[in-house]
């Protein structure tokens, strides 16, 4: 079996094993949303620090999934090949007492922001301002380099007719 196919079956069983990293370095952000639960949803990179502002405008009930991918890029390649993706029960995530991947990253985050840790997730305006990361969690089989990283929350099956699509944000970053 070769080494390609080992990190896959490790990754199907969702990694646990983390480490810290020198830094994230935020290259750039880009976000779709739906306009049935949000007003307006902003995102942007300022000096490597994230900025969001989202004003939701209906409540998410629990039940909502998150779907995040980590896709890396060669620093001589333009193309990006998925290294793994994970889809977990967003209020389930934050209400768990292990700190996975996602989670860790949110509090780092709620540090510079209103986002809520519970669920429901109440209509009103939510912001990260000025997030940057000195050491940052990530899974210890990523090697340093480019990675996008691609956070998708829906409710029902990701891909199909019975997806209702609630946003999409997109990073460039730099693992160091």
């Amino acid at each position: 079996m070769s080494a390609f196919y080992i990190i896959i079956s490790l990754l199907a069983f969702k990694i646990h094993k983390i480490e810290a990293i020198s830094s994230m370095i935020i290259m750039s952000g880009e976000a779709t949303f739906n306009p049935k639960y949000i007003e307006n949803f902003t995102i942007y990179v300022r000096n490597h620090n994230l900025y969001v502002d989202s004003y939701n405008i209906r409540t998410l009930r629990p039940g909502f999934q998150t779907h995040m991918e980590f896709a890396a890029r060669p620093s001589n390649a333009s193309r990006y090949h998925t290294v793994f993706k994970f889809t977990i029960n967003f209020c389930n995530a934050l209400s768990a007492t292990t700190l996975n991947i996602f989670k860790r990253w949110y509090l780092s985050m709620m540090k510079m922001g209103n986002f809520m840790l519970e669920c429901p997730v109440k209509p009103m305006h939510y912001y990260i301002h000025g997030w940057s990361v000195d050491k940052v969690d990530k899974p210890s089989i990523l090697p340093p380099g480019f990675y996008r990283v691609t956070i998708h929350f829906f409710y029902g099956k990701l891909n199909s007719k019975t997806e209702d699509f609630i946003n999409r944000c997109v990073l460039e970053v730099y693992f160091r």
